[in-house]
């Protein structure tokens, strides 16, 4: 996740919206050429943005700090006992 003024587009993207696990809409934005999903627009914490990590300029500079919906990981994919685990999406914390 990264706040949306940290993102640059360089393109026009097509957008289509679904519920997450949240309830609330969440806007995805594609590719129109070959249709990869770039990126998710979260109505529950609007200053940020989902980036999928294939998409950065280089993959290798990111970091993952967790993995998120693990109660939807399939029997053959590894977790990585290093990160912290968490079911669903992370919720904005509550001040």
């Amino acid at each position: 996740f990264f706040h949306q003024s940290e993102l640059k587009v360089n393109g026009e993207l097509t957008y289509f919206e679904t519920l997450g696990s949240s309830g609330r809409p969440i806007k995805r934005a594609f590719c129109p050429t070959c249709g990869s999903q770039l990126f998710g627009l979260p109505e529950i914490a609007p200053e940020m943005i989902s980036i999928r990590a294939g998409t950065l300029d280089d993959p290798s500079l990111y970091q993952p700090r967790a993995e998120v919906f693990v109660s939807q990981a399939y029997a053959w994919d590894t977790l990585n006992p290093n990160l912290k685990h968490f079911e669903k999406m992370i919720e904005k914390s509550k001040k």
